[in-house]
């Protein structure tokens, strides 16, 4: 246990040290001209300069940062907050939308980009409850890197990554911890009713959600949610590495819906900690046309899951599982290097359908702690040993 507990310091310590680390330009002695302080002054710095900085500034009710980028670098400084809106904004708003080519977006030491979701906040996440809009929409962007950035209390998605390519996310903080409390606990000047019923008053808090996006690679971040870390729901080329989960549901693949398919998705050097789940693959069972590809989770530490540390099903609604698993291939995974504990769940749950998962290679899985009310089916032979 020393050693995995060694490992899981190493790693927060790696991210807290490049988190603070960012190349940039300081923003002391920029020109006047390209620095933002006010909302009002947002597009036409952004749109006049090649570098510019938005620093300090308050974003008004219904307000959102537009950045459409070619080739151009913003970067935040000091402390940026949303103004809430009282009664509440759809999830197809975002707090920050991100567009063009080539751009750049860099969180300078200090800063901070506040969310203030814990105004929003009422337990029922995306699904039920008021309307709360999703922090960072980065669409239909090529060739972006965005790093550096300390995310607090996202309203609800944090990071929506769709229809982009040769995407770099590194050296991300994201800090939605406060919503693991009861929302009857929280300080808010917005007091929602509470329509989750449960002990978190954060709830679809997922840090980074990708869809219809090829080359996207995401390391050194960590991430303090009530959802899953990364949800790959579809798209090709997706890297997730040497990052630290806590608080969530685990690394995902899916939710998969019809028409949806996923290929080329490698996880790999990761820490989960306090999560309901740890590696985690999951497909509709009414879902066709779908698909799931060519998928590795390797060198995975596992500390504190309270559900499954492995759990592969097919039968995935969003209003709870149906026991029937459906068709949805679920080829090519490969796992090594899973190991840790489970508090109170299961080590490996695996529920596929007839003849949908094939071509797995397992090996060096030691996930103690769980247990193994649930029986596999549908599993490979080369994974099978794994499910006792």
């Amino acid at each position: 246990m020393a050693n995995k507990i060694g490992f899981g310091n190493l790693v927060l310590t790696l991210v807290l040290s490049l988190l603070t680390t960012v190349t940039a330009t300081p923003y002391a002695t920029f020109p006047t001209n390209c620095t933002a302080t006010t909302f009002a002054d947002i597009a036409s710095v952004v749109s006049s300069c090649m570098t510019s900085i938005i620093q300090g500034v308050t974003v008004p009710v219904d307000g959102a940062i537009t950045l459409n980028l070619k080739g151009k670098t913003v970067q935040f400084a000091g402390k940026i907050s949303w103004a809430h809106t009282p009664g509440g904004r759809s999830p197809a708003e975002v707090l920050i939308r991100l567009t063009g080519s080539d751009a750049t977006v860099i969180g300078l030491p200090g800063h901070i980009l506040h969310g203030n979701g814990q105004e929003y906040w009422d337990g029922g996440g995306g699904n039920k409850g008021v309307l709360k809009p999703k922090f960072m929409r980065i669409e239909k962007c090529n060739g972006c890197t965005i790093s550096g950035l300390h995310v607090v209390n996202a309203p609800v998605h944090t990071f929506a990554i769709s229809g982009s390519n040769n995407i770099i996310m590194e050296n991300i903080y994201l800090d939605s911890s406060m919503g693991d409390k009861p929302c009857a606990s929280l300080s808010r000047t917005n007091k929602h009713p509470d329509v989750g019923g449960g002990k978190s008053c954060g709830h679809n808090s997922d840090g980074f959600g990708v869809s219809g996006s090829t080359n996207v690679t995401i390391r050194n971040s960590r991430v303090e949610n009530q959802d899953d870390c990364l949800a790959v729901n579809s798209g090709s080329d997706i890297h997730f590495m040497n990052n630290h989960c806590s608080g969530g549901h685990g690394i995902s693949i899916g939710s998969i819906k019809t028409g949806a398919k996923v290929s080329g998705v490698h996880v790999s050097n990761c820490t989960i900690t306090k999560s309901e789940n740890g590696v985690r693959i999951k497909t509709y069972d009414d879902a066709t046309d779908a698909s799931v590809t060519n998928v590795t989770y390797k060198d995975i530490k596992l500390e504190g899951i309270t559900k499954n540390g492995i759990v592969i099903q097919g039968d995935y609604r969003n209003g709870g599982p149906t026991g029937k698993p459906g068709k949805v291939p679920i080829k090519g995974v490969t796992l090594s290097g899973i190991r840790g504990t489970v508090r109170g769940g299961q080590n490996v749950y695996v529920l596929c359908g007839p003849g949908a998962c094939s071509g797995w290679s397992w090996s060096d899985i030691r996930i103690e702690g769980g247990s193994s009310k649930k029986a596999c089916q549908g599993v490979p032979a080369a994974a099978a040993a794994y499910c006792k």
